[in-house]
C-alpha cells in the first residue's frame, strides 16, 4: 500500500482566496466567510434551472 502524500504546495489552492478573505483575516472573519459560501452554494439555495418545482416542493414541506 502506497503512504498518501501531501502535494507540492504550489499546487494546493490557496483558501483565503476561495473564501475571499486577507491571510491575516481574524477567526470571525474567516468564518463568517466560510458561511457565506456555503450559503451560496448549497443546493437548496441554488437549485438547479430544472430543477424548481421540487424545490418549491421542498420550502412547502418544511
Amino acid at each position: 500500500m502506497t503512504a498518501r502524500s501531501e502535494p507540492p504546495a504550489d499546487h494546493r489552492p490557496d483558501l483565503y482566496a476561495t473564501l475571499g478573505v486577507a491571510p491575516t483575516a481574524s477567526a470571525e472573519q474567516i468564518t463568517s466567510a466560510y458561511r457565506r459560501l456555503v450559503r451560496a452554494l448549497h443546493p437548496d439555495t441554488r437549485p438547479a434551472e430544472g430543477d424548481q418545482e421540487a424545490a418549491a416542493g421542498r420550502r412547502l414541506a418544511r
